[in-house]
């Protein structure tokens, strides 16, 4: 089971994901002297574990904890126990990075050698988003500028395919009567391949009856794709809008969290396999196969329902198949411990992990641990390093799985 210092870092970790925007998580570390650039991850969650992980190193916990105090004093944070640096995040950074003169002159003299020869390409650069895939490109002088010309740039949202928890936050959504015309552009490879209009009819605090209304949807191309344009479409929340491109399925998931819209994006390709004939049937050869999933690399909503799932007290022992490129790369054995009266006290037991191979990951079995409603699983497999998110719906299980 998870030790108490586990259990309060993940329920900090949660609190400061629910309670902070991206924004105000960069205001924080600014705050902090620490640079927000330089901590791994592009989600906003996976930013706020890497914060917290980072102060975790440096034994300065505390400081954390009281800024977040400080600046949420309504929350009711976690205590926990770790020793306090005497040292400021910067400067703990430079001590864990200390460099001779030497090499350090040597890296700067390749520096602006590598200056020089990039200053001279830029200019070429420039004008081809798809070599700089990392940057979200403003989609400028496209035809989709002309689509969205009757939409204020603050309304506009750019997400690139892949992403599994892209945030929005937007001060004036309107209201259901009178809803704000909003577009969302998606690219891959850093090119716009479609563009969505829409309007969000938001419902209670709670997201119950929120709905998305799309009232016209085009390619990278600006062609029209369907017929919203003329019959809008009511998405309901944390449901998908299915889009057949000319050349591709996307799958779009909207999700309204109160006051900002998580949209996670992916392209549908082949039929998940049924990854048999492997050492993975032989390690979930004791679970029926309706008790076992098979989970996509890159998938951002993967939903799983089952009506055998047990109570608390006696759950049932479930599989999860986890691919990358068609091949098994992981599985992991797992009970669900439901809590439906009160959802934030549901958990899962994992029990088991084995990678591709079917060698062991991590010691599990020995020592199975607790990942609570919405939390994640780090799995440190040889090769690669993946986060698989668990989510209880009540009546099913979402997964989202990335590298």
């Amino acid at each position: 089971m998870k030790n108490k210092q586990s259990e309060q870092l993940s329920v900090f970790r949660q609190l400061l994901t629910e309670h902070f925007n991206e924004a105000e998580l960069r205001t924080l570390c600014f705050d902090l002297n620490l640079d927000f650039e330089l901590l791994p991850g592009r989600e906003k969650s996976e930013k706020a574990r890497e914060l917290i992980a980072y102060y975790q190193r440096t034994n300065a916990l505390d400081d954390l904890l009281q800024a977040c105090k400080n600046e949420r004093q309504n929350v009711e944070w976690p205590q926990i126990t770790n020793q306090k640096s005497t040292l400021s995040p910067a400067q703990s950074a430079i001590k864990k990075r200390p460099l001779k003169i030497g090499v350090g002159l040597f890296v700067i003299l390749i520096g602006v050698l590598f200056l020089i020869f990039i200053t001279g390409t830029l200019g070429e650069l420039k004008d081809k988003p798809g070599d700089l895939d990392e940057v979200l490109p403003t989609l400028g002088s496209n035809c989709i500028d002309g689509y969205f010309g009757d939409i204020q740039q603050d309304y506009q949202e750019t997400v690139a395919v892949g992403e599994s928890a892209h945030d929005f936050y937007f001060s004036d959504w309107g209201s259901r009567e009178n809803p704000s015309l909003l577009g969302l552009k998606i690219i891959q490879s850093g090119k716009p391949i479609a563009a969505v209009r829409f309007s969000l009819l938001p419902g209670n605090i709670f997201g119950r009856n929120t709905e998305f209304k799309i009232v016209g949807v085009i390619d990278g191309n600006c062609q029209e794709v369907g017929a919203y344009s003329q019959s809008a479409q009511l998405v309901e929340n944390f449901q998908d809008l299915n889009l057949e491109l000319p050349d591709r399925t996307l799958k779009i998931n909207f999700n309204w969290q109160g006051d900002y819209i998580r949209w996670g994006i992916r392209q549908l390709g082949e039929a998940l396999p049924s990854v048999s004939s492997n050492c993975i049937d032989t390690y979930f050869e004791d679970i029926q196969q309706d008790y076992q999933e098979t989970v996509a690399v890159g998938e951002t909503a993967h939903d799983f329902y089952f009506s055998g799932w047990g109570s608390r007290e006696n759950p049932s022992l479930l599989g999860l198949r986890v691919i990358q490129s068609g091949k098994p790369i992981a599985a992991v054995r797992f009970l669900l411990l439901p809590d439906n009266s009160v959802e934030s006290n549901t958990s899962f037991e994992i029990v088991g992990v084995v990678d591709g191979n079917c060698q062991e990951v991590g010691d599990y079995k020995q020592s199975s641990i607790l990942i609570e409603d919405n939390g994640d699983l780090i799995l440190e497999l040889p090769d690669k390093t993946i986060s698989i998110d668990f989510n209880w719906q009540g009546d099913h299980i979402r997964w989202s799985v990335w590298q």
